[in-house]
């Protein structure tokens, strides 16, 4: 009976997961601790799912992101950092956004270090 509640104890606890996602808060996306965005990363699946990027204008994509730090910024492109270890090995996740002639977002893409030798850049 014990091993069975034992047992019981462990499915239950893990079938809980915690969900690291969080819905996209322009406060807490520009929320910086540490020289680093706290919740960015926990935020960018709702941010590319459910906010829709594509089509804004420059200007309101900086509204809702804030300016780029990025020192490679140009006119057209626009990169913002969401992940920055730099611990061996180093993970750097970028959300670079592409305008269009119009001042228009075109596309964007996540551009994850570790996925880069797999192309697995994910383009929206």
């Amino acid at each position: 009976m014990k091993n069975i509640f034992l047992l019981f104890t462990f499915l239950v606890l893990s079938s809980c997961q915690i969900n690291s996602q969080e819905k996209f808060d322009k406060e807490k996306w520009l929320l910086k601790e540490n020289n680093k965005y706290t919740y960015r990363e926990k935020m960018l699946e709702d941010l590319v799912t459910n906010v829709q990027l594509k089509g804004l204008t420059k200007k309101e994509l900086i509204d809702l992101l804030g300016r780029s730090e990025n020192m490679w910024e140009t006119d057209k492109q626009l990169s913002y950092p969401i992940l920055q270890n730099y611990d061996e090995p180093p993970h750097i996740i970028n959300l670079v956004i592409v305008i269009d002639e119009k001042d228009i977002v075109d596309y964007f893409e996540i551009i994850d270090n570790r996925k880069i030798k797999n192309s697995a850049q994910q383009r929206f």
